[in-house]
């Protein structure tokens, strides 16, 4: 089993459900108004996707070596995309938002996993 890979899966699947858990209770208490539902929609989407990468980290991470190498495009895709999303929440945020050092925490381990 690759750690990182199992580390970063766990993470980002954390990451997922802490966001729906705390959006539905802090942003989405009461509707607001006209795009409520689509923001709402959008904003679980996040966690439906962060499931959907840990379900794939998971699967690499039980991969031998050799498959993991094979596969190094994947974990490589997942660490950029994740390293990107960090930089935005990061500055869209003023690095008041605790979500970008988990996001760079999934990249390093992904990215780790490939070295």
């Amino acid at each position: 089993m690759n750690y990182y890979l199992a580390g970063a899966g766990l993470l980002v699947a954390l990451v997922g459900a802490i966001h729906s858990i705390l959006g539905q209770r802090m942003i989405f208490r009461e509707p607001r108004g006209r795009y409520t539902g689509i923001l709402w929609a959008t904003w679980h989407l996040a966690t439906v996707l962060s499931w959907g990468v840990a379900a794939i980290l998971f699967w690499l991470a039980r991969q031998n070596e050799a498959t993991i190498r094979s596969l190094a495009p994947i974990a490589c895709a997942i660490a950029v995309s994740m390293a990107a999303s960090a930089a935005l929440v990061c500055i869209g945020t003023h690095g008041r938002h605790p979500g970008w050092a988990a996001l760079l925490g999934v990249a390093i381990l992904s990215y780790l996993a490939l070295t």
